[in-house]
């Protein structure tokens, strides 16, 4: 019996990049690259789909995914001034020790 090469559903299937060139892929393949970014965008990543459209020619879809969806927004760091116990707080945390 043959095996599927790809994960392919309804004539869709994903793509990976290989040499500079988008190749037919499957998910279980742990060396293919599926996230490419593009030359002139360094806010997005590009995920290629490949299939076929109703008059069976063989399309290659580019996802833009930002990269907002991967990365949180740095913010800007301010430092705070740590603050010492006072003594009359820290006093009234204790009860007077009586000797006898």
């Amino acid at each position: 019996a043959a095996s599927a090469v790809s994960d392919q559903k309804n004539g869709v299937t994903w793509a990976r990049v290989e040499n500079k060139a988008l190749k037919i892929a499957n998910l279980n393949n742990p060396n293919a690259v599926f996230v490419q970014q593009m030359k002139d965008d360094s806010e997005a990543v590009y995920l290629p789909v490949i299939g076929v459209a109703n008059n069976r020619w063989l399309n290659t879809f580019l996802i833009r995914i930002p990269l907002t969806k991967f990365v949180k927004p740095l913010t800007v760091f301010t430092a705070t001034s740590a603050s010492t116990p006072t003594q009359d707080s820290s006093a009234s945390n204790t009860s007077p020790q009586t000797t006898t």
